[in-house]
């Protein structure tokens, strides 16, 4: 019994030796992660301060200016928030805090409506959604759908081109979705001298493609194919007050030995004198709702044929309203104009037959056949189609046109039933909404609208639904600038 306490104290030294080794070696490892997480912690909430956060010279934005400016000033925010390390419970407060005018007025109407604390807690994703709602509305977006139907470089201005297509692609993603789409419409919108090789060169990206068409636009400069930016082709031309002067073949031929002598022979044009035109007195304007013809320049229905008098053979007034004598003509009409009988709207202008229209009257066929073989040189004129020319509210108040809202590829549109159009068109504005691609037909077409101006289309949207009151039927529309409706269904 003696013996055991000096026995525990040896066996508690030689326990207490390697757990001291242990420790020391723990400890520095310790220490090391101690000293690496310390400073992770309050390093964003006090680093990023709204001061510092404007130190970065973050953009601002007023709600103004439209969605291309929106776009810019969120990627730019953006790009502020990674220089100024703005973490993300932050970004809705520091981001906010950069509007200004109408952006400014937006936001504190939502801070009310929200309340303050859940308007500032959501997510700098959210914020973007509902800015986008905001301060673009669809009325823009389809006009910059149909800037980017319509986008052409001008000239060599190349950058110019690009830097817009690009806008529009992040503005408008569903556009230029997938790549293959993105790159074929970057390539229309290239100068024809340089948009066949682009495409023969096949670029598998858009940065290709890019790039290929900047080198090609900048050699076609440097050859003087393609104009420079700001550049016009001016030709000179001799003004009144300065006399043509043109020299002699002796004047030459001094100048070609480089003689001393100064008689050289020159003859002088003077100019003629300028013709005085006469001012007629100034017309009052015209005030009433009917359109400009092109054909006759008056204003009339466009429904109703040209009036074109013929006893003085000008237009805008009938024979029996005519001031001139009946003995005065002061030029020859045209045979087939003479003696032509008007027949009411609705029926053929060259015989009066109301099952079909002029442009396919079997007389005026078989005329054209026959002058066509008499004469092989003569060249028959191109098929034309007709499109109807007329506002929303003319079609409420005419009793003749009927009009109405159906589903096209299950989309309600304004449709217009016109029996004098040889073909069913749609609208541009209307065509993305339809999601069927175009066809490119192998020739162009003619199509006459009825105020008298001729448009050349060669595409078509093959097999639309129409369902017309739980009716079914397929139907093929040419896309064209229309008025006031997205589809107007022909005779075809």
């Amino acid at each position: 019994m003696a013996l055991r306490p000096p026995y525990a104290a040896r066996n508690n030294r030689r326990l207490a030796a390697p757990i001291a080794k242990e420790v020391a070696n723990v400890i520095p490892t310790i220490a090391t992660h101690l000293q690496t997480l310390q400073p992770q912690a309050p390093a964003t909430t006090h680093r990023c301060s709204f001061k510092h956060f404007r130190s970065c010279n973050p953009p601002y934005f007023k709600g103004i200016d439209g969605a291309i400016a929106l776009l810019t000033w969120i990627e730019e925010m953006e790009s502020t928030f990674i220089h100024s390390e703005c973490p993300e419970d932050l970004m809705v407060r520091h981001a906010t805090g950069c509007l200004q005018g109408h952006a400014l007025s937006w936001w504190n109407l939502e801070k009310r409506a929200k309340g303050e604390g859940v308007a500032l807690g959501m997510t700098w994703s959210k914020l973007k959604e509902r800015m986008i709602e905001k301060f673009c509305p669809d009325s823009e977006l389809q006009t910059l759908e149909e800037e980017f139907w319509n986008l052409k470089q001008v000239g060599g201005d190349n950058a110019t081109y690009t830097n817009r297509f690009y806008d529009l692609s992040r503005l408008l993603p569903h556009m230029v979705q997938p790549m293959k789409t993105a790159i074929r419409r970057y390539i229309k919108g290239l100068p024809r001298q340089i948009r066949d090789s682009v495409t023969s060169s096949r670029p598998s990206t858009l940065e290709s493609a890019i790039e290929i068409a900047g080198q090609l636009n900048k050699d076609n400069m440097n050859d003087g194919v393609l104009p420079r930016k700001g550049s016009k082709m001016t030709t000179e031309k001799p003004t009144p007050e300065t006399p043509l002067i043109v020299k002699s073949e002796s004047s030459h031929r001094h100048d070609k030995k480089k003689r001393k002598s100064h008689h050289h022979n020159h003859a002088v044009i003077t100019p003629a004198a300028p013709i005085t035109q006469v001012t007629q007195p100034n017309k009052k304007p015209y005030t009433g709702p009917h359109p400009l013809c092109n054909h006759c320049n008056y204003h009339h229905m466009s429904t109703s044929p040209c009036r074109l008098c013929t006893t003085c053979g000008r237009y805008g007034h009938l024979a029996d309203t005519c001031r001139a004598p009946k003995t005065q003509r002061p030029f020859a009409l045209p045979s087939n104009q003479q003696t032509q009988t008007r027949y009411p709207t609705g029926t053929c202008f060259n015989c009066g037959d109301p099952t079909h229209f002029k442009n396919v009257c079997p007389r005026l066929v078989n005329i054209i056949n026959t002058q066509a073989q008499a004469n092989p040189t003569m060249q028959v004129p191109a098929p034309k189609g007709r499109a109807f020319v007329i506002t929303a509210t003319q079609a409420q108040t005419d009793n003749k046109v009927v009009n109405g809202t159906f589903l096209i590829n299950d989309c309600y549109a304004s449709v217009l039933f016109d029996s004098g159009a040889d073909k069913s068109f749609v609208s541009l504005e209307f065509e993305p909404i339809l999601h069927t691609p175009r066809t490119i037909l192998d020739e162009h077409f003619t199509v006459e609208v009825a105020n008298g101006k001729n448009i050349s289309l060669n595409a078509v949207i093959q097999d639309c639904t129409f369902d017309f009151c739980g009716h079914k039927f397929s139907v093929n529309l040419v896309p064209m600038e229309l008025g006031s409706f997205d589809i107007i269904v022909g005779m075809d």
